[in-house]
């Protein structure tokens, strides 16, 4: 009978030691566009029917990587999903947006909000409408809650506070609450367009037809 093999230690199959995970570290590395990819933005949807096509939304953004002679082009997704999809069903992307704050927490999110709420409640004051303030936490949580778009949020601020510069900085502060990175890449966004011009002032009671006319034709 053979004796058994040993296999000396020093030859023994010792598996990499490696550091354990940190808690909240990501299991995959982040997403990163690839140097010579191309934006398209899906004007329809498409629903995959083989293992190597993709399915897709209208309106969703991709990367193009390789387009095909044979009419498919192959795309991933920002969760790194990738497949082929019609060529006809891609169009140019609008460039992207500005990219969003990161979100903050803690004590640096208290302060935040804190400040927030001491601007508008001085506004109000000024304007005197003070008893409109709880319009402030309710428009914020039904944009959390997705009831409220960006722009209907900073449509309402600026309703509240007759000014829409100072509704477009409120936004600004607020996206860096949002804990959803799409909601808070939004209000970012929403951010950053310029103001809108101010309402033509009502006519006054001494103008005649063609005195306000005149006025408002300057004005614009």
């Amino acid at each position: 009978a053979h004796e058994p093999l040993v296999v000396p230690p020093e030859l023994q199959y010792k598996p990499a030691a490696t550091a354990p995970p940190q808690p909240g570290a990501p299991l995959v590395a982040p997403y990163a566009p690839s140097a010579d990819s191309v934006r398209k933005r899906l004007v329809a949807g498409f629903r995959s029917a083989e293992a190597w096509q993709m399915t897709v939304a209208e309106g969703d953004v991709v990367e193009a990587l390789t387009t095909h002679d044979d009419g498919w082009t192959e795309c991933r997704k920002r969760d790194g999903t990738a497949g082929m999809v019609p060529t006809t069903y891609l169009a140019d992307a609008p460039p992207p947006g500005p990219a969003p704050p990161p979100l903050l927490a803690g004590a640096a999110a208290a302060e935040l909000q804190r400040d927030a709420v001491k601007t508008v409640r001085a506004r109000l004051e000024a304007l005197g409408r003070s008893e409109r303030l709880a319009e402030l936490v309710n428009g914020t949580r039904d944009y959390a809650a997705g009831a409220l778009s960006a722009s209907g949020l900073r449509n309402a601020l600026a309703d509240l506070l007759q000014d829409d510069a100072e509704a477009a900085d409120l936004c600004g502060k607020f996206s860096k609450l949002v804990t959803d990175d799409a909601k808070r890449a939004a209000l970012f966004e929403e951010s950053t367009k310029p103001p809108s011009a101010p309402p033509p002032a009502p006519p006054k009671a001494d103008d005649d037809f063609f005195a306000a006319v005149a006025r408002d034709t300057a004005a614009a």
